[in-house]
């Protein structure tokens, strides 16, 4: 006789964090196919983490990972890995001597310029899905929430 399996957890299932990771997910694949028809296919979408917060005069390497709210070793081997490729580079921060300032190469600025076609492409799909204003509100919502969580330290 099979003995039924306790469950610890009680209650519904909370999905928006599931539903997020999935969106991201698939979002993550599309991109990435869309960018290996570019001249960039070496670009994924997590590079991202970069160029969606680099300032034009270039920014830290904390900066940038305080932005993406990720490590500092983690930012430290996307540029890395951006720099070798040709994508961003390191100069003297003018304001700091002992930290550098990376910025995008015309290489770099190329590749965000096709990066935003492709994330373009997949916007217009998702508002053929959920309409132009459903999707604008969806934007607005997940922005209103981040600056909501970021801003507010005891989340």
């Amino acid at each position: 006789m099979a003995r039924r399996r306790r469950r610890l957890a009680k209650g519904p299932p909370t999905r928006l964090t599931i539903d997020l990771q999935r969106l991201w997910t698939l979002f993550g694949e599309r991109y990435n196919r869309g960018m290996a028809q570019t001249p960039y296919a070496d670009q994924r979408v997590s590079s991202g983490q970069v160029f969606g917060y680099i300032k034009d005069e270039g920014s830290t390497l904390t900066e940038l990972a305080q932005h993406a709210g990720i490590s500092k070793q983690s930012m430290g081997e996307l540029v890395d890995r951006l720099e070798s490729a040709g994508y961003v580079e390191r100069i003297a921060n003018p304001r700091d001597r002992r930290a550098k300032l990376i910025r995008t190469t015309d290489k770099g600025e190329r590749q965000i310029e096709a990066s935003r076609r492709v994330t373009r492409a997949i916007e217009a799909r998702w508002a053929g899905v959920l309409g132009k204003r459903r999707l604008h509100s969806f934007r607005a919502m997940l922005r209103r929430l981040a600056a909501v969580i970021a801003d507010d330290r005891s989340w």
